[in-house]
């Protein structure tokens, strides 16, 4: 999984329903439970989460995780040693 030519999104649930793209970058303090319910099915959401930390995106919800979600992640990501890579991470980390 690359950023680079990211061909997941394409298969992304959030993209192949009529879904208000508001519902992941909600209002300070609104809710993300929408936001969850469409990543949680989701074929893609490992991708579209690992998309999200590699790029240290810090706005909206990415692979069902909220900023702070994945703020978290990551580092408990960056505490292992040695540090494996994202995917294999993911793949493994109880999400």
């Amino acid at each position: 999984m690359g950023v680079e030519g990211e061909s997941w999104q394409y298969k992304a649930r959030c993209r192949s329903l009529s879904i208000d793209p508001e519902i992941f970058f909600p209002q300070l303090g609104g809710s993300i439970r929408e936001a969850i319910r469409v990543c949680e099915p989701c074929p893609v959401r490992l991708e579209c989460l690992e998309y999200a930390l590699r790029i240290d995106e810090r706005y909206g919800v990415w692979g069902g995780k909220s900023n702070t979600q994945r703020g978290k992640l990551r580092r408990l990501w960056q505490r292992q040693q040695p540090i494996p890579p994202l995917s294999e991470f993911l793949a493994t980390a109880q999400i």
